[in-house]
């Protein structure tokens, strides 16, 4: 099972990047924007538009100028004359006249840009003009070389599009692309006026609009028809099939000697409308999906602490201990208490040298430093040596202690200590060996602490045997899969329009899994039975000397204990505390300052433990639990006449 966890997690995390950088990619692959795009039409009596396009383009860069494509003629496969919105019978037959205006100030002041055969990045005031057809696509691709170095640029296209409306016996007809689903970016506004050169009554003309914008609204107008279209993402079309009168075509090209299909037609829009409606059916399906798998992680995460509740113990209902524990090793009291620390805190670094002192392993002495350059704030240096007798109590000693001392005289991380005879003739300066250990580079000593931490994990935490994750799991899959199917059979929009809301949903629940997944799964990871024992001592005693209020209610013999207690003050990151009362309490009996940092080293490293905490930070590496440790382990099918634009 636990095989299978890991390979989720790896499955889920490589998704998750793919996704990531796609969205990535997709949010800054442009550096602009069009905040306000009107489009004024007219159709005209021969079935051709007449069309003028305003523009007002925000940059974020300065780019080189604007790219406007204009997409007339294209077949689809199987393509055939018929009423369906890709049918050839809605193609244009080619766009004339175009003229091209630009500005950096406003429409009032637009100048007239001149075509070129050829132009270069930097020019101004000129456009080329490119005709492309391939594989029965006909389109033209023009480029503005106007130079962007203002925060906005003003744009006008006016040109005629040949050949667009449709004469019947009874009626006239259009099928139009107004906005193209190839737009790379956004456009905030999009104004839509369409007006006749001949006269006729604009009650008698039927529009169809077609969009999976959410965002838009027919503005009431006497004479033409308009909408406003707000907030279109890039790959969002909005199209119309427009049904009018006869009489507004009376020279008109594209003649059918029949009557308009009125009832086909009526299925065809009735069926568009709902694909329309399928499609934000979708997307509200995607936010019941998001929050249904936000609810079953919140419920799974309340479920599986109501688990292990009987399992944990809370600090609150701990006793004060006063004794020193000592069934196990200080690394493995750290670990007890933090898991995910444990061997990694430099803390235990401090802890263990003041314990090697105590147990006169190591004897340490204090001078007092004028130059204050050592450590920031501190006054002493702390010269070490070893005890008396070192061969034998050598043979007590721990991996972890070995290598501390290896570290201090030797400046290597080995774990046994091969030159006895040399280490009793050295005295070094605690500061100034960490960091000729630190000099060398080697990461022996870490990766050391991390193994052991991971061992002393296994020995001494279980997780609980349950079906939690098992269930929780088997849900997420179920709503994963919601998602897919979603994406693949109910949303009916092409993959450029429902793609961003899919990937959207998609790293949404990713993110929430994961969280849940990591909660539940360290929720259910608990103490062993054999271990609850030694928590509450470890605990036990750190609440002891967290109580400051406590210090005067101590009995004498207390005092004696002082320096083992520094030992596991240091461990909990709370040393400088403890040391400050213990200080006071000793002024308190007659002793000097001098005196007790003479007499009493430990005391004096104590008082300074946060800032050589932080020097040991900054050359060995990990971490450090200052301040204690936190208690326990816890629409598809659609025409696309014309296209997109841009900017170089």
């Amino acid at each position: 099972m636990k095989r299978l966890y890991n390979i989720i997690f790896k499955l889920l995390f490589l998704v998750f990047v793919l996704v990531l950088f796609i969205c990535v990619n997709d949010v800054y692959a442009e550096d602009y924007s069009i905040n306000e795009y009107t489009m004024n039409v007219i159709i005209k009596d021969n079935g051709d538009l007449f069309v003028e396009e305003q523009m007002v383009y925000e940059f974020s860069n300065e780019m080189n100028g604007l790219v406007r494509e204009f997409l007339y003629n294209y077949k689809y496969e199987n393509q055939k004359d018929d009423i369906n919105p890709t049918s050839s019978r809605y193609q244009a037959s080619d766009i004339e006249g175009l003229r091209v205006y630009i500005s950096d100030t406003g429409f009032t002041d637009m100048k007239e840009a001149v075509l070129v055969s050829n132009a270069e990045n930097g020019d101004n005031g000129v456009y080329t003009k490119d005709s492309i057809n391939n594989k029965g696509e006909s389109k033209y691709i023009i480029k503005v070389y106007s130079p962007i170095k203002t925060k906005y640029k003003y744009v006008e296209y006016a040109y005629n599009i040949k050949n667009v409306a449709v004469l019947y016996n009874d009626k006239a007809e259009m099928y139009y692309n107004f906005i193209g689903g190839n737009w790379t970016c956004e456009i905030d506004k999009f104004n839509i006026n369409i007006d006749f050169e001949n006269d006729i009554d604009i009650n008698d003309v039927d529009i169809y609009p077609h969009t999976y914008v959410k965002n838009y609204e027919k503005v009431n107008q006497d004479y033409l028809l308009s909408y406003n279209v707000y907030n279109i993402n890039p790959g969002e079309a909005f199209d119309a099939r427009i049904v009018f009168p006869k009489e507004a075509l009376s020279s008109c090209e594209k003649v059918y000697y029949e009557n308009y299909p009125n009832d086909e037609i009526q299925q065809m829009e009735d069926s568009m409308s709902r694909d329309r409606d399928k499609y934000f059916i979708s997307v509200n399906i995607y936010y019941i999906l998001a929050i249904t798998l936000i609810i079953i992680t919140i419920l799974f995460i309340i479920i599986s602490k109501i688990k292990v509740s009987s399992r944990k113990l809370k600090e609150k209902n701990i006793d004060y201990y006063r004794d020193i524990p000592n069934k196990l090793e200080l690394g493995e009291y750290a670990n007890i208490i933090n898991r995910n620390l444990g061997y990694l805190d430099n803390n235990l670094i401090v802890a263990t040298i003041l314990d090697l002192v105590n147990k006169k392993v190591l004897n340490m002495e204090t001078q007092k430093n004028d130059q204050k350059k050592i450590f920031n704030n501190i006054e002493y240096k702390y010269y070490l040596s070893v005890g008396e007798k070192i061969e034998d109590k050598i043979k007590n000693l721990n991996e972890y202690e070995m290598i501390i001392i290896n570290i201090l005289f030797f400046a290597k991380d080995s774990k046994t200590i091969k030159d006895l005879e040399k280490i009793k003739e050295k005295k070094v300066e605690l500061n100034e060996a960490i960091k000729k250990y630190a000099k060398t580079k080697k990461t022996g000593f870490y990766n050391y602490r991390y193994k052991k931490n991971q061992e002393m994990t296994k020995k001494t935490y279980e997780k609980m045997k349950t079906n939690i994750i098992k269930v929780f799991i088997t849900l997420c899959i179920i709503v994963f899969a919601a998602i897919l199917i979603n994406f693949i059979f109910i949303s009916p929009a092409n993959i450029d329009i429902k793609l961003p809301q899919f990937i959207l949903t998609l790293i949404f629940s990713i993110i929430i899994f994961g969280v849940g997944i990591a909660i539940i799964c360290n929720t259910l990871i608990v103490l062993r039975e054999e271990y609850q024992e030694e928590y509450k001592n470890i605990i036990g005693l750190k609440k002891y000397l967290e109580d400051y209020s406590m210090i005067k209610q101590r009995y004498p013999i207390e005092i004696s204990l002082w320096d083992r207690y520094l030992v596991y003050a240091s461990l909990f990151g709370i040393a400088d505390k403890v040391s400050k009362e213990i200080k006071e309490e000793l002024v308190n009996q007659g002793y000097s300052e001098e005196d007790i940092y003479t007499m009493h080293p430990c005391i004096c490293m104590a008082v300074y433990t946060d800032s050589i905490n932080n020097s040991i930070v900054s050359t060995v590496g990990g971490s450090s639990s200052s301040g204690g440790y936190s208690g326990g382990g816890s629409g598809g099918g659609r025409p696309e006449v014309v296209g997109g634009g841009g900017a170089f």
